[in-house]
Formats: structure tokens, C-alpha cells, sequence
């Protein structure tokens, strides 16, 4: 979908140039351009009569110079927009033009003995071409268009129908319009993109075609990234990606891996280019200088209320807090933490949301310089009143306390953070500062620098601590303390593009970013004491628990508090680290020959990810504290990419691109330098899981009936040796047959339990043995193979299976009887373990693998063919490799590998995507000749990513064997001047993660839960990253007074997600997944459209107004994709002022 820019008549030309000096170039990589080249052609000497063509008088006196430069100055003078190959117009010159004329005879004078012929594709839109031998109207090479006259946001709306990829653009107009209440909100008006935890993080964590996560879908803002995952508890993690929505001037969204120039590389599902503020956002034509400065407020907010004052206190001193922390803090902290949600002043303009933005540029012939700064406040939003029935259902449980865990879809969250009231932890505060600047060199070079600071504080808290919510507090929910984010990014950039040079097109981009972070993500709680007086609480345990229940005095010796100890209560939900990357970019287009070009490139990229040195988590951490993670990481890329038009209507692209990287997990030594020499899965400190058992009433077989009688006859003769060694036989037996591994199921040495119980099949009495039954994760990949599992290979059968039992076999007459195979589940299926006991560091160090490595090629294809002048079809094939993150390589609670043992030595494979897609696109303007676009697009899409990583049920990261997902998707636009017209949908087809061994695994026995699973399997992150089975953006608008006046509305409208497996899978009686699904059960949204609208009026070149209302029918919703209970902000209205100088 494509926003235009509106503010902008489109007779304005943004481009400014001087006649010694060449115009920046404006350029689109596209395989077809079909959609520009509708109309007729002219002659290079003449015109047609066309309305299309602006009519008016010229007075110019332009020197001799190259084509492009006396091209760029018609354009600029008369407002055309000039279409053309850059190949064509290389090495032309144009002859001295002077005088009075049209803006036609200045581009036929312009383009005399040139051989080049100009037609007119639209209104004030000329095409140059250059015919081939059949006299058909087609450029020669289609690489690159370099638009004339248009401002790079035209330019980038129109890519969005021109491009053999699906894409989105967002210009800076569109997006301070619609800049709402989080980031987040800036997808809002890109269909089918959905932003992870869009009311709880201040961040982007964008998913498309419901992929998601860290390198899968990479974000460049100015070409520098700085995704920064976050840890969310049991829900999952946040691929944060911080920007203040101020400092944009765009936003390029492809969607599908991508060889674009200008996106980041190497995303599975896509990727997303963020441009900041540049000098021709704020300068005006053919001025040196330019000022802006906006200021704007809204209601619907409210200032947190943060209780700091309990904050130092001793623990000690408070009544009671020698009990169990979490025992105790479960009722304290409720009250010192929990305020009751405001219910009135969300209608006032209090200056809780309020905003400011000033930027100054300078510009000559041969710099430009900008510097801005952005200022926000905003307080809590209000939640919505319509739509809450939605989310009023009766409280999962008779408790008080609301628990997800034993409710799927979170449907009560309406009861608690009630409807028309404040949502706590939701505000955020920015304090932006951007500094940028070009230098013009000779020969078409050009050096820029860039730096970019942002500083955040926003509410933030973990879904497990929200969603623990008590039902006495109607409508309180704790307020933490802000989270903080402190950003900084630099970049170098150099271009260098000389004319009359096929072999030079070169980029390089040298930049770094560092992102120091306190989050509350580490999963402990917001008010614990810095240490625990251990001998102090088991006095004051002992001396409660004497007189509660004697009534007496406790005579004990007392303990005092230590002096020594620290028993300050802080805040242990913090996680401090610091993420910094520094990266490397090159690519340079070569044109080969005029159909054929080559780009090549090279990408380098090296993190580093710290816990806070001034925090020793084995030594103060809390018991739900997650540790830090610690490690660096490195990527490099290269790639090429061929263009080639072997017909004046065929596109052929091909490439690949070849990915390695190495990472390194520091807290490996941190482990064994604290806590020892185990490795740590969870709570258990020095085992890992080897598979899953049950155990069973098992009939003994022939040899161990025998030893059993033995037993039985020597007990009844009084021979108790000759018992005893029948009995330790008997054992040794079981255990080979059943095997206890590392003693799971009992401690080595007890005999396993036997007993007598009536066989349903015979009706006799029979010996058996209450025995553990094993499936073994395979030695190779670690992985559950069905074939291995004993229960579905022919081993055993639970319901119809039998064996011989011999009832007498003392006896060698006495046949044998048949009897039920396994007599009675005695336990359900759990995670059997293997400890790892050594006796020094090195032992364990062989097991884990500290530094990992991999590389690996995808190629891209595609090819698009012009059906006729205006439409195209087109297909495209490309594959991408994503390797695993920092995050997942790093040691870590809740995710990781490393910190596993000899199963997890070896690195993680990469995840290979392939996808698949077709569409076609249609110009309509032949229909609709006085519009200034009409453009529509279909496409379809199909993704496979192999190798995905995910969360297992053991609380680890492992990848399953496959991830599908498949839709449709439609943009379109329509511009008449007058009114303008934008919509874009997305459906969803499906989206599954398959494993035949991880599904087996959630029911054993029977294998009831089907290889492929909508949304993902039950403890991992992706099935929280399933977006809705449909979503529709659109927006209308109309203009008036030579464009001073606008007005708009966007309807934005989505689905609730495709879930009916999990209902019918927790109802699945003896399977697992209600077992393994209760701490990440996602949370249900239902379908709902949020109505906005603007009124902006120009008042003249200087001063503007706007008035922005969004959600204006105050619907009570969840934003798709959350992972924490909050309900999206309610009707808000914003007024806002701009002064341009």
C-alpha cells in the first residue's frame, strides 16, 4: 500500500539543482515499468495536443551541459515530473536553450539529435525512451529509472506498483499524521505488518506474513540496525527495535527476502528501511536555509503515579517480610505498588501529551546540513469504552486472582483493566537529537555523516507479573518503575557515481550503534530486598510460628539483623546490558551492457551484548531473576545480483548471496566461575533432559516370573538368602530392561516395586512391575524420531497389546497365559534426566561448545513480463538464510543451548526460507485519464522456513523441522487531485510449524496432535506471532484551495487470529498439552475497526494547523500480536501546529 504524501500539490517539484552542479539522483531499482509507460509516444521534435502535458511559458537561458541536468532544471522550473534510464541519458549532452517557450518545446530542444523520444505516461508526467529497432515503445534497459522532477517520496510510492516484490511506503506526511500513541503505530498503515507488543516495549518488533523476530525481520535506520532482544518470561521474547516516530521521514517496507540496494539484508520474512529527517524535508525550493518547528498536545493521557518511596527500606523493618518473599510479597507489594486506574481526565488537554520538534537545515551548492530535536511526554493512555463485552468473561478459576496460565485466550482482561480507564505502565517519554550533514564532491561523489541519539523512558512491565492481577483491586494494576533505553547510532556514508563510467556505481556505509538498556525483563519482582537475611528469617519464622500456636513467649536464642547484610528492597525486575554493533557496507552497480547489469555487495557486521558489570547476578539474583546473557557475534554477507531484459517486455533477475557468521558465549565462563560445574536447564542446576517417560504396571516376562517364584518359594521355606538373591536378580533384570536413566524414576540400588494385580484380559492374578518406559531424544540432532518412540513403533500397545505371562514357571509343563501388555499408567509422561557430576571446570567446558560457526548460500530469481503497456505480471523465486541470533546462542533462563551439555554441543543450522511469489499489477490511468495515479496490485505468496528456531517444552531453544505460512495481498490507490483514495489487505491462507517428532511428543501414546500445528507448538515463541486471518487498511481524503485544505479518515480493520486447534487439543484427554501449554498460552484479540480522521489547513508557506482524532468510535481492543493483558488507548484527539521559514 501506498501513502501518498499529501501536503504536497503534485505540480511541486521538490528537486533543487544548479546548473554547474548535478542534482542528487532519485532512482528505483524495478524490472519493469510497465505501469509508467502507458500513453503514446512523441516525437523528440513534437508534441501531441495532450491535456496531460503542462501548458505555460518558460523563460530560460540554460548553457550547453549534460541531458540530465537541463532536464532536471525543466522539471524543476515547470512542475513535470521526467521519467527516463539513466543508461540512455549517459554521456548526452544538450544543446544551449534560451528564451520563451512551453515546457514542451524546452524538452524537444533538450532532447534534439539525441535519438531519444519523449511521451507523455500521465498528467505532468513525461516518459524519455529510447525505441528499440521494432519501433515498439520500450526503454532498452530497465535497472534503473531515475525519475526527473519527482521527490524521492513519489518515488517511492511508485515502487510500490513497479518493484517484482510486494512493498509498502510511508512518507513522513502520512506518518506525522497518523503518529498516534507508540511506535507501533506507525504500521498501522501497512497492511499485512503488524508490530510484537506494541503497548509495552516503546519499540518496533515488526512481523510480516507472521514472521517475526531478530534477523528475520532486519530494520536499518539510515542503514545502521540495532535490534535489541528482550526477554519476556515464559511468553516469549521482544525483538526491540527503538525509534522516535518524530525523527522519520519515511518508511520502505519489503516484504519477502530481498536483494533491494537500499534494504537490510539477510531477513527471512522481509525487511525494513527507515530513513530519518533529510534537508529537502525542511528546506524549500532554492532556499540555503530552513527552519521547522511543530508543537502539538492531545488528551487521553495521564501522568503515571510511580510509589519510589518504598524504595531503600530495609525488609526488615517491615511487619511479616520474614516469611517466604514471594508468600508475602504476593499481598505487600500489591499495596504499595497497585494504584486504582483514573477514570476521569482523559477528556482534558492537560499536557500529558504533549510534543515538540525543531529542525534547522543549510544547504549550498556543494553541502547540506541538518540538526533537529524532538521533545515528547506522554503520560497513561485511556482505554476505550465500546467492544469491552468482548473481554468481560467469568474469571477462569474461583480464585481472586485472574490467571491466564489456566485460560487460553485471556478473555477477562475488560475486568481488570476496566473500560474508559487509565492502562498503567503504557506512557513514554523521548528526548531525540539528529545531526546530519553531505559534502558534494567532484566527479559525482558525495560523503555523508550522521548521528542520531534517542533517550526513553516508558512504562514497562512482564506479562506474568500483569497478568497475576487480583480481582478485589477492581481496575488497579501495579505501576513499575519506568524502564529505560539510552541510544546512540553514527554513520559514515560514501557514494560515488561518474558520469561517463559503466563500471562505477558505488555505496559504502561504515556505522555503529550502541543501545545501553534497563529494562524490567529480568523476570524478578519490582520490589525485593537487595539480599535475605537468612538467619534473622529463621528466627522470626520460628518465634511466629511458637506463639501463634502455644500462646507462650518463644524462649529461643534471639538472632539480631546482620549488619553485614544488605536488606535494601530494590528493583529486581531491572536488566541492565549494553548492546553495541559497529558494521560495514559496500555494493557497487555495474553496467555490463545496456540490458544487462551486475550488482555486487558485501555486508559486515559484528555485535556485542554486556550484562551490567556493576551487578553479579549469581551473587544477589533473585529467585525468578533471569541471568544475563553475555557474548559477541559476528556476520558477514556477499551477494550478487544479475538485471537482465532479454526482450523489450521481459525482466529476468538472478542472484545469491552467500552468509557466515561465528558467535561467542561468554557466560559459559561465568557459569563455571559461580556456580560451580553444572550446567543449568531451569531449576535443575546439573541435568538435562534425554527424553520423555511414563511409568507403568508392567507383566514380568518368563525369565523374571522365574526369579519372582524363586523368590516367593524361598520366603515361604524360610531360605531368606536364596529370596535375597532371587530378588537382587530379579532387580538387576528390571533395570536392564527397563533402565532408570541416572535415577529419574528411583535411586540406584532400591529394587523397582513389584506387586500382584488382576489382569482385566484373564481375569488371574499376575506379577508385575511398576517400571519407568523411556523415549529417547536421538543421540543425532537430539531430536524425538517417531520411529524411536515405543508406544507407536510396535513396542508396545497401550489399549489393545498383550504378551505371554506364565503364571506357574516353575513348572516347564504349565503353558502360558495371554495377558494385557501394560496393566496401568501409574504417571503421567514428564522429562526424564541425566546428571553430568564432574570434578573440574575443563570436563565440563568439552561439553559446551563456548563458540559457534556457520555459512551457507540462497539464491534469488525472478521474472516479470509487460502483458501490455500498463500491466505486468510477474513470479518470483528467492530463498535467505537467517542465522541464529545473539540472543539465541547466549546462556540464558528460558532460552538457550549452550548451557545444556554434550546434547547441545554443536552450533544451530541456519534457517533456510523459500519463497514463493506471484502478482500482477495494473496502471489504470488509461481508464482514468484525468487522475494522477490509479494503480492497483494483486499478489500471492508462499513461505517455507526450514530449520526454524523455537522454544522447546524443556524451556530451550531447538528447531523444529519446518515453519509454512501463505496468503493474498492487495494494494491499490487512486488520485484524482481532488480525492484520493488508498487500500491495502492481507489474508492469511495459513500458517503452521510441522515436526512429526516434537508433535508425537505431545501425546505419546496415540499421536492425536498432528505434525503441523496452527501457529507453532505450544511452549514456543511463534505461535504468539500469528497475525490475524485477515486485515484491511484503507483512507480517503479530499483537497481543497489549491491543496491548503485537507481532510482524511483511514479505517483500519483486522481479524481475530485462526486458533481452533487449541481448544480441541487442551481437551484431548491423557495428551500433554495442557501440561506444556499453561505458561504461553497466547492471548486472544477479536475483530474490531478503528476509525481516524485529520483536518490540515495551509495557511500560507509558513504556518499550517492539524487536527487529529484517532480511534474516534472509542473501541475497547487488543492490538494483534500482544503478549501482556493491555488494551490499546481509547478516543484520543491531537492539535498540532507546524511554522516553516
Amino acid at each position: 500500500m501506498s501513502h501518498r504524501k499529501y501536503s504536497q500539490p503534485a505540480s511541486r517539484s521538490s528537486v533543487r539543482v544548479s546548473p554547474s552542479i548535478p542534482a542528487f539522483r532519485h532512482t528505483l531499482i524495478s524490472l519493469a515499468i510497465a505501469a509508467l509507460l502507458g500513453g503514446h509516444t512523441l516525437p523528440s521534435t513534437a508534441y501531441a495536443q495532450d491535456s496531460t502535458v503542462i501548458h505555460g511559458t518558460l523563460e530560460l537561458s540554460l548553457p550547453a551541459q549534460p541531458l540530465t541536468d537541463t532536464l532536471t532544471e525543466i522539471s524543476r522550473l515547470s512542475g513535470i515530473q521526467i521519467f527516463a534510464n539513466g543508461a540512455i541519458l549517459a554521456n548526452l549532452q544538450a544543446p544551449a536553450i534560451s528564451g520563451a517557450m512551453t515546457p514542451q518545446q524546452a524538452v524537444s530542444r533538450a532532447l534534439a539529435n539525441s535519438g531519444l523520444q519523449a511521451m507523455a505516461s500521465g498528467p505532468d508526467v513525461l516518459t524519455i525512451i529510447k525505441p528499440s529497432e521494432q519501433g515498439h515503445n520500450a526503454v532498452t534497459t530497465l535497472e534503473e529509472v531515475t525519475v526527473i522532477g519527482a521527490n524521492r517520496h513519489d518515488q517511492g510510492h511508485q515502487n510500490v506498483y513497479d518493484k517484482d516484490i510486494t512493498n509498502i511506503y510511508l512518507d513522513r506526511a502520512y506518518l506525522d499524521t497518523y503518529r498516534a500513541t507508540s511506535p507501533a503505530d506507525i504500521f498501522q498503515g501497512a497492511p499485512g505488518v503488524f508490530s510484537g507488543e506494541a503497548r509495552n516495549s516503546a519499540a518496533l518488533d515488526p512481523n510480516i506474513r507472521n514472521i517475526q523476530g531478530q534477523g528475520r525481520v532486519p530494520v536499518a535506520v539510515d542503514g545502521t540496525e540495532q535490534a535489541v532482544t528482550v526477554y519476556r518470561g515464559y511468553f516469549g521474547a521482544n525483538n526491540r527495535n527503538y525509534i522516535d516516530p518524530a525523527l522519520i521521514s519515511s518508511v520502505a517496507i519489503e516484504k519477502g527476502p530481498t536483494l533491494s540496494r537500499d534494504m537490510p539484508h539477510g531477513g527471512i520474512g522481509g525487511g525494513i528501511a527507515i530513513t530519518t529527517l533529510r534537508a529537502d524535508d525542511i528546506i524549500k525550493d532554492d532556499q540555503s536555509f530552513g527552519a521547522e518547528l511543530k508543537l502539538e498536545t492531545g488528551n487521553n493521557a495521564t501522568k503515571p503515579r510511580i510509589n519510589d518511596s518504598i524504595y531503600n527500606t530495609d525488609y526488615r523493618d517491615i511487619p511479616g517480610a520474614h516469611r517466604n518473599w514471594e508468600t508475602f510479597a504476593s499481598s505487600w507489594k500489591w499495596t504499595n505498588l497497585t494504584s486504582d486506574a483514573k477514570r476521569s481526565g482523559r477528556s482534558g488537554f492537560n499536557m500529558e501529551d504533549a510534543a515538540a520538534r525543531l529542525a534547522l537545515a543549510w544547504q549550498g551548492e556543494k553541502y547540506e546540513v541538518l540538526a533537529a530535536t524532538a521533545v515528547r511526554r506522554r503520560g497513561n493512555y485511556y482505554s476505550g469504552t465500546k467492544g469491552a463485552d468482548k473481554y468481560m468473561d467469568a474469571a477462569p478459576n474461583t480464585s481472586n486472582s485472574l490467571n491466564p496460565w489456566r485460560s487460553p485466550f485471556a478473555p477477562f482482561i475488560a475486568r481488570v483493566a476496566l473500560p474508559g480507564t487509565e492502562v498503567m505502565n503504557t506512557s513514554m517519554d523521548t528526548t531525540s537529537f539528529l545531526l546530519k550533514a553531505n559534502l558534494l564532491m567532484p566527479q559525482e561523489q558525495r560523503l555523508g555523516l550522521s548521528y542520531r541519539k534517542t533517550i526513553i523512558e516508558n512504562g514497562e512491565i512482564m506479562p506474568s507479573r500483569l497478568n497475576w492481577a487480583q480481582l478485589e483491586k477492581d481496575g488497579g494494576l501495579p505501576q513499575w518503575p519506568l524502564a529505560e533505553v539510552d541510544q546512540q547510532a553514527f554513520s559514515l556514508d560514501y557514494a560515488w557515481n561518474p558520469d561517463n563510467n559503466r563500471w562505477i556505481d558505488l555505496k559504502a556505509q561504515v556505522w555503529a550503534t550502541r543501545t545501553k538498556s534497563d529494562t524490567n525483563s529480568s523476570g524478578g519482582y519490582a520490589v525485593e530486598p537487595y539480599e535475605q537475611d537468612d538467619a534473622w528469617n529463621a528466627y522470626q519464622r520460628s518465634k511466629e510460628y511458637h506463639e501463634s500456636n502455644t500462646g507462650t513467649p518463644y524462649t529461643g536464642t534471639p538472632v539480631l539483623p546482620n549488619p553485614n547484610i544488605d536488606g535494601r528492597l530494590v528493583n529486581k525486575s531491572k536488566m541492565r546490558s549494553t548492546e553495541n554493533r559497529i558494521g560495514i557496507r559496500l555494493d557497487n552497480n555495474i553496467t555490463l551492457r545496456d540490458n544487462l547489469s551486475l550488482l555486487l555487495s558485501a555486508d559486515f557486521q559484528h555485535e556485542r551484548l554486556k550484562p551490567d558489570p556493576h551487578y553479579n547476578y549469581y551473587t544477589h539474583g533473585g529467585e525468578f531473576e533471569a541471568r544475563p546473557r553475555d557474548g559477541k557475534r559476528r556476520e558477514s554477507k556477499f551477494g550478487f545480483n544479475f538485471s537482465w531484459q532479454p526482450l523489450s517486455w521481459l525482466d529476468v533477475n538472478a542472484g545469491a548471496r552467500y552468509v557466515s557468521y561465528a558467535s561467542t558465549d561468554f557466560e559459559v565462563d561465568a557459569m563455571l566461575e559461580n556456580r560451580g560445574w553444572g550446567p543449568f536447564t531451569g531449576s535443575d542446576s546439573k541435568s538435562y533432559s534425554t527424553g520423555l517417560f511414563s511409568a507403568w504396571l508392567v507383566p514380568l516376562d518368563k525369565e523374571m516370573a522365574t526369579l519372582k517364584a524363586l523368590q516367593e518359594k524361598a520366603k515361604q521355606e524360610g531360605n531368606n538368602a536364596i529370596a535375597t538373591e532371587a530378588s537382587n536378580k530379579l532387580n538387576a533384570a528390571l533395570r536392564t530392561k527397563y533402565p532408570d536413566t541416572d535415577n529419574t524414576y528411583g535411586h540406584q540400588g532400591i529394587p523397582y516395586e513389584v506387586k500382584q494385580v488382576t489382569d482385566p484380559l484373564s481375569g488371574q492374578a499376575i506379577w508385575v512391575a511398576h517400571v519407568p518406559i523411556e523415549w529417547k531424544r536421538s543421540t543425532e540432532g537430539y531430536k524425538f524420531e517417531a520411529e524411536d518412540n515405543p508406544f507407536t513403533n510396535g513396542t508396545y500397545d497401550a489399549d489393545n497389546g498383550t504378551v505371554e505371562y506364565y503364571a506357574d514357571p516353575l513348572n516347564p509343563d504349565a503353558a502360558p497365559i495371554e495377558v494385557k501388555q501394560l496393566q496401568q499408567q501409574i504417571s503421567a509422561f514428564r522429562h526424564s534426566r541425566k546428571s553430568i557430576r564432574l570434578t573440574s571446570p575443563e570436563e565440563l567446558r568439552a561439553l559446551i561448545e563456548k563458540n559457534k560457526k556457520r555459512h551457507a548460500w540462497a539464491p534469488v530469481f525472478s521474472i516479470s513480463a509487460r502483458l501490455t503497456d500498463n500491466s505486468r505480471i510477474y513470479s518470483r523465486y528467492a530463498q535467505s538464510v537467517r542465522m541464529p541470533s545473539i540472543f539465541e546462542d547466549t546462556s540464558g533462563f528460558s532460552k538457550g543451548a549452550a548451557d545444556i551439555g554434550a546434547p547441545f554441543a554443536s552450533s544451530f543450522k541456519p534457517e533456510r526460507a523459500t519463497n514463493i511469489e506471484v502478482g500482477y499489477a495494473h496502471n489504470l490511468t488509461s481508464y482514468l485519464p484525468s487522475a494522477r495515479h490509479a494503480d492497483i496490485r494483486f499478489s500471492y505468496y508462499h513461505t517455507t522456513v526450514k530449520n526454524i528456531i523455537d522454544r522447546i517444552d524443556d524451556n530451550l531453544f531447538w528447531q523444529f523441522d519446518k515453519m509454512k505460512t501463505s496468503g493474498l495481498e492487495l494494494q491499490g490507490r487512486l488520485d484524482t487531485g481532488r480525492w484520493f483514495f488508498n487500500v491495502g489487505g492481507n489474508y492469511n491462507l495459513s500458517q503452521e510449524v510441522c515436526d512429526k517428532g516434537e508433535a508425537l511428543a505431545l501425546d505419546p501414546l496415540y499421536g492425536r496432535i498432528p505434525e503441523c500445528i496452527e501457529g507453532g507448538f505450544p511452549t514456543g515463541f511463534l505461535r504468539s506471532m500469528v497475525g490475524p486471518r485477515y486485515s484491511i487498511t484503507t483512507d480517503l481524503g479530499t483537497r481543497w484551495f489549491n491543496d491548503d485544505l485537507e481532510i482524511g479518515g483511514r479505517l483500519t480493520y483486522h481479524s481475530s487470529r485462526n486458533q481452533t486447534q487449541e481448544a480441541e487439543f487442551a481437551n484431548i484427554e491423557g495428551a500433554r498439552w495442557p501440561e506444556v501449554s499453561a505458561g504461553n498460552r497466547p492471548i486472544q484479540w477479536h475483530p474490531v475497526a478503528v476509525f481516524d480522521a485529520y483536518v490540515r489547513y495551509r495557511f500560507n508557506d509558513h504556518y499550517a494547523m492539524e487536527v487529529v482524532g484517532t480511534n474516534l468510535s472509542d473501541r475497547y481492543y487488543l492490538d494483534p500480536l500482544t503478549r501482556t493483558m493491555m488494551p490499546a488507548p481509547g478516543r484520543a484527539v491531537r492539535l498540532s501546529a507546524t511554522m516553516k521559514f
